[in-house]
């Protein structure tokens, strides 16, 4: 009888255990203090939008600035993205969507220096002075921080946070191609 109840007590002791080593706690999600290939020292503004558990924190880059548009950095963690785009062009679309954006009560206007724009709770746009260096002609680089998803701001500052990582994100983007630089 004793060996039978200590077989008992064995087997529910490695029940227990297998029960709780199946059950790990999630990881805490750790951003690096400069993101985008180190092009960012945004790591505290990404780490704010992003969760502080789940997924591990990932980048991707396509770091070619030729072309006059395109995704730059991505960054994800927890199961949220984030993506650096940027696009340069001479059409005046770019002062109609920032009117139009900027009557939303949903957007607060942005300025760095020159550079103007506006931020929300998912993305952030500046839009910088850019003369073209073959036409000579000015044009408009717009640099965009968007998530895909819902953004897990801690401390309920999604809309600074963007802010800030758009302001970053513009200077970084308008000295690689060239255009005017972007102040704060």
């Amino acid at each position: 009888m004793a060996a039978a109840l200590g077989a008992a007590a064995l087997l529910a002791g490695g029940g227990v255990w297998w029960w709780l080593a199946g059950r790990s706690e999630p990881e805490p999600v750790a951003v690096p203090p400069e993101v985008c290939g180190g092009a960012l020292p945004a790591g505290r503004s990404v780490a704010a939008l992003l969760p502080a558990e789940g997924a591990p924190y990932a980048e991707r880059l396509t770091p070619d600035f030729t072309l006059p548009s395109g995704f730059w950095c991505g960054v994800t963690a927890g199961g949220v993205y984030l993506d650096f785009d940027y696009w340069r062009d001479v059409s005046s679309a770019y002062d109609e969507e920032l009117a139009e954006q900027s009557r939303s009560p949903a957007n607060a206007r942005i300025r760095r220096g020159t550079a103007h724009g506006y931020a929300n709770e998912s993305k952030a746009v500046l839009f910088v002075d850019c003369p073209s260096p073959s036409s000579g002609r000015e044009e408009t680089l717009k640099v965009q921080v968007q998530t895909r998803m819902h953004v897990v701001a801690r401390g309920d500052r999604p809309v600074e946070e963007f802010e800030r990582l758009v302001g970053d994100a513009a200077r970084y983007v308008a000295a690689q191609v060239g255009c005017a630089p972007v102040e704060g």
